[in-house]
């Protein structure tokens, strides 16, 4: 099959036809240990989960397109989590979950995916989840366990706490980061 429409009105060799048609391949890129649950609370401050893509993050200057966490109900969690990238002030809502759509306690958890937007990404942006203001009753994050003193994504840095909705979770110190499991897609 030949396309035409080069401004030579020939057909487009592979290399141009992928330079019209296709950019860049998508990648995934996944921090996949989750061994334990951690609970993500609905009350104020809002608890969050994220990570900070610092200078070497491969995602920088590319273009965030879907983020997946791993999550379970508790039973009866109900109300929305929400997923952002980005930093207080110029931040992109990735995508709405509504929690009654996930499953209960499950080995690993369950893939929760948010891709109804896209955020093109700068150093020290943040990729995070949580709670809206509409949340009721608990449901768990799957994240690596105690003991982890780094964060498991390579350039990167774990986020986690309370702060306002729509703001990026603090950076956490200390011997047990709340490093969640999680995979990205950008191009």
């Amino acid at each position: 099959m030949k396309i035409f429409g080069t401004a030579k009105g020939g057909a487009l060799s592979k290399k141009d036809f992928g330079v019209a048609f296709g950019g860049a391949a998508a990648v995934e890129l996944c921090q996949e240990s989750g061994i334990d649950t951690r609970a993500v609370n609905p009350e104020s401050p809002y608890i969050k989960f994220g990570y900070r893509m610092n200078e070497n993050f491969p995602a920088i200057g590319k273009t965030i397109t879907k983020l997946v966490f791993y999550l379970n109900n508790g039973g009866s969690a109900t109300g929305n989590i929400s997923a952002y990238v980005g930093i207080e002030g110029d931040k992109t809502k990735i995508g709405t979950v509504d929690v009654e759509s996930i499953g209960t306690a499950t080995s690993g958890g369950h893939a929760v995916t948010f891709d109804s937007d896209t955020h093109e990404v700068s150093e020290n942006d943040v990729f995070w989840f949580e709670n809206d203001a509409d949340r009721e009753n608990n449901c768990n994050a799957y994240w690596v366990g105690a003991g982890v003193s780094s964060s498991p994504i390579d350039d990167s840095t774990v986020m986690y706490g309370g702060s306002a909705l729509g703001v990026p979770p603090p950076v956490q110190t200390g011997s047990n980061l709340a490093a969640v499991k999680v995979c990205i897609t950008y191009q």
